[in-house]
């Protein structure tokens, strides 16, 4: 979730990463503008642009870079769009996802989704919504689960349920 207030409500779908690089974006781009590969580091060229959600937006960086924040969306994670920040984490050794697109509820409705069970919850880290987005789906399930039954003895528990 970015942003949640009286007006309505924007969040990031986590677990959908693209075959399409930020290197492969940018070269697309160069084609229209005088943009150059050597501005952005390596590291960066090869991240995976991720689906956000269904609602067609700018280009949104998730990152861990105070410096670049234009939102704090919790402490220690960060949210930029203008292309001044984007450049500028591009150049940085900040861990960044980015997504195009996002998920986005009208005044009322995550609240009235939430309080119909629509939704399971958990706290987000830092951690968790920069890691692996491949991973990051059976990790907050597991979560979720052990949250459920209430088990605070978690060393018990098998890596894989489904094998019990």
């Amino acid at each position: 979730m970015i942003q949640h207030d009286a007006d309505g409500a924007m969040g990031l779908v986590l677990t959908r990463p693209t075959d399409t690089t930020v290197g492969e974006v940018w070269q697309q781009l160069s084609e229209n503008e005088e943009l150059d590969l050597e501005e952005i580091s390596d590291a960066c060229l090869q991240l995976p642009i991720c689906i956000g959600g269904p609602v067609p937006g700018q280009l949104i960086a998730v990152h861990d870079l105070a410096d670049c924040s234009e939102t704090e969306v919790m402490t220690g994670l960060y949210v930029a769009t203008q292309r001044a920040t984007l450049m500028r984490l591009f150049q940085s050794d900040a861990r960044i996802r980015l997504y195009t697109g996002y998920a986005g509820w009208s005044e009322g409705q995550l609240e009235d989704e939430l309080q119909m069970g629509g939704w399971l919850t958990c706290d987000a880290s830092v951690e968790s919504v920069l890691g692996d987005p491949n991973s990051l789906w059976d990790e907050v399930v597991k979560k979720i689960g052990q949250d459920i039954l209430g088990l605070n003895d978690k060393s018990q528990l098998p890596d894989d349920p489904s094998m019990n």
